[in-house]
């Protein structure tokens, strides 16, 4: 009976602390050329909504990502060394009450190209294996010559949400061609991106998609989310 009765415990902490930890944004996706951005920085909000203090530990998981690729985690406490994936009780972090702090994920692609997801989980002080929350960040660093990560930050996709007809916002003509995938990445439709700046996806599903750019030696400028009405 008294291990039943401490698992309820358990479960009864991890379920409320979940309602009080908010962990923001739900996802991150960001692209970058690795020869421009040495250590790209990803700021995370970890909230409190009660009023009281909170503890909690944390873990990385990594998905996929090229093993050149690196990373460290600066919490509440400090900022720690690169490859370290997890916390423990002993170096758990406390979240005063009624109060919204930044963490930060910091990438180090060390110059290589490649596509990497990785998911950030905040876990009861109790019990690790107790997810409280979870951002999931995808990152896709691809080396373009002659184009600058101001071309590539400049290039935005507009109406978002989309009708029918969307736009692109190509001041330097970088983006030659646009490829869009559903959620489980497949392909579903394909755009000539050169010279052209209005783009039908009136007979595409309403639901969530991932429009990639590319420039004119085929390489992957950046992806951005549509949602399509």
């Amino acid at each position: 009976m008294k291990p039943t009765i401490l698992v309820f415990l358990l479960s009864f902490i991890a379920v409320s602390l979940s309602a009080q930890i908010t962990f923001t944004p739900e996802e991150i996706i960001k692209e970058f050329n690795p020869e421009i951005v040495f250590d790209l920085k990803s700021d995370l909000d970890v909230g409190n909504e009660t009023a009281s203090d909170q503890l909690f530990t944390w873990n990385i998981q990594t998905v996929e990502a090229p093993p050149e690729w690196k990373f460290y985690v600066c919490d509440l406490k400090k900022c720690h060394l690169p490859g370290t994936a997890f916390v423990g009780v002993d170096n758990a972090n406390t979240i005063a009450g009624d109060s919204t702090k930044v963490m930060n994920f910091h990438l180090l692609a060390n110059g290589v190209e490649g596509y990497g997801k990785y998911i950030w989980n905040l876990t009861s002080s109790f019990d690790s294996l107790n997810v409280i929350a979870s951002v999931e960040m995808e990152f896709a660093a691809t080396i373009s010559v002659g184009i600058t990560q101001e071309d590539v930050d400049n290039i935005t996709i507009f109406p978002n949400p989309v009708n029918d007809y969307f736009n692109i916002k190509n001041p330097n003509g970088a983006a030659i061609q646009i490829i869009l995938y559903d959620v489980l990445g497949k392909q579903v439709k394909t755009y000539d991106a050169d010279g052209v700046s209005n783009f039908y996806m009136g007979d595409v599903q309403s639901g969530r998609y991932f429009a990639r750019i590319f420039d004119e030696s085929g390489k992957s400028l950046k992806v951005v989310r549509i949602i399509k009405r």
